[in-house]
């Protein structure tokens, strides 16, 4: 991602690119769950269901639905954004996943790894992915695996350029001890109109942020310091390479706006900012080689 996302031409659009439905092990029906995230707020949602590219007719002018799958080989779990035909099952080796998933130029998002017990070394011996679900609404809700962070930087550290997003994964299966799943994150994606191609390319792009319900309102970079400015949270991080980076507290108070110094040894920045009810926004990461390149 580059900062200059929030001066990019477009407008926001709140989508969710993992849901499921009766068409597999969800129990609302395609239509009930667009109606669900449309009153919701949302303008768009990818219908993940598993080995089912699963349609939708809808009329809607201001809400579309991108087309998508959940494919699973092992303990890897793949959604597969703006594809347009099924792989065979049974399921090929998740390598082949990924790369028939490119071939279509598709978008592959790797799923909740935390809760399925995959390590960032695990996902080093993959190739070709530049999406990894960093929050996953129904993980946390049922088993407490919803962040998977770490393994986000992790990779980073690495040096593997990922972007992170932010899925319901929903079901829809509340009890009196366990909340529902429905509308819990979100990605907000810069673009042009609210087209599935127009959509599907700012996200291949990394034009998007993703949340838990706080707002980044702007991103710059002048001076070599970066600027966030947010919905009020009660505290905003800058996460960089090894020891790099700053959290930058409200010590009691919200805040809406941080700075940070860039030393040039961080080799890539993202941000989170959180809030009093501990919800999230995580920006994408940006790459100091990006912007700062040796002269001469």
């Amino acid at each position: 991602m580059k900062t200059d996302i929030f001066n990019l031409a477009g407008n926001w659009y709140r989508g969710n690119l993992h849901l499921h439905t009766t068409f597999s092990d969800g129990t609302l029906t395609p239509e009930e769950i667009c109606s669900v995230y449309r009153q919701a707020g949302y303008h768009f949602v990818a219908l993940a269901d598993h080995w089912s590219l699963t349609e939708v007719r809808l009329d809607y002018p201001d809400f579309i639905t991108i087309p998508a799958v959940e494919y699973n080989s092992g303990v890897y779990h793949i959604v597969a954004l703006g594809v347009k035909t099924l792989l065979p099952s049974p399921p090929p080796d998740v390598q082949e996943i990924i790369d028939a998933i490119n071939q279509q130029q598709g978008v592959a998002v790797l799923a909740h790894p935390y809760w399925s017990g995959i390590t960032s070394a695990d996902l080093l011996n993959l190739k070709n992915f530049q999406h990894l679900e960093i929050y996953n609404n129904v993980c946390q809700i049922t088993k407490g695996k919803g962040y998977s962070t770490v393994h986000w930087d992790e990779l980073l550290q690495n040096g593997r350029r990922l972007s992170g997003v932010a899925a319901d994964d929903a079901h829809h299966r509340p009890t009196a001890t366990m909340e529902d799943d429905l509308a819990g994150s979100y990605v907000m994606v810069k673009a042009t109109a609210l087209e599935p191609e127009l959509i599907l390319e700012a996200i291949r792009n990394g034009h998007y942020y993703s949340s838990t319900g706080v707002s980044i309102h702007e991103i710059s970079l002048k001076d070599n310091i970066l600027t966030v400015q947010t919905s009020p949270v009660r505290e905003i991080r800058f996460l960089g390479y090894n020891a790099q980076g700053l959290r930058v507290s409200g010590c009691g108070k919200e805040i809406e706006r941080a700075e940070y110094k860039i030393s040039g040894h961080e080799r890539y920045l993202r941000v989170e900012a959180v809030d009093a009810q501990h919800r999230f926004a995580w920006t994408n990461p940006f790459y100091l080689e990006d912007f700062f390149r040796p002269s001469g």
